[in-house]
């Protein structure tokens, strides 16, 4: 399976592997079990390359990490991308989905059951969801 991430989850489980991850913000450590799960079941993730250079240069550093753990670039890659590409790419995602959100996302399914500020609350926050696979 070829898949085609943006940088948003790879950034954030860089932060985890560097021992930054925020107990606070468990969606750090979220993206790390997600980036371990692609690379698992993915043949190949190719990282798009639409970003400003100060965004590019952190995708390159965390490659170069991932790289020191054996997953090497034949496993996740940058491949350079357009405005045109990267528009068409979420446009095309978005059509794709909408038809299973409009058919499976219910509201009312999800409950908040306490809100408290990260730093109140804890590393854990109870909310009642449905898991849809």
């Amino acid at each position: 399976m070829r898949i085609w991430i943006d940088n948003t989850g790879l950034h954030t489980a860089a932060r985890c592997l560097e021992g930054r991850a925020s107990p606070s913000h468990e969606y750090e450590i979220r993206s790390l079990l997600q980036l371990a799960t692609l690379v698992i079941f993915g043949t190949k993730i190719t990282l798009n390359g639409f970003e400003d250079e100060s965004l590019a240069q952190r995708s390159r550093e965390m490659l170069r990490t991932l790289s020191g753990y054996g997953i090497s670039e034949d496993i996740i890659s940058i491949q350079p991308t357009t405005e045109a590409e990267y528009a068409l790419a979420c446009k095309t995602a978005t059509e794709s989905s909408i038809s299973d959100l409009e058919e499976t996302f219910n509201p009312a399914e999800y409950e908040l059951l306490g809100v408290a500020p990260p730093e109140a609350r804890g590393p854990y926050m109870t909310v009642k969801c449905h898991t849809y696979l």
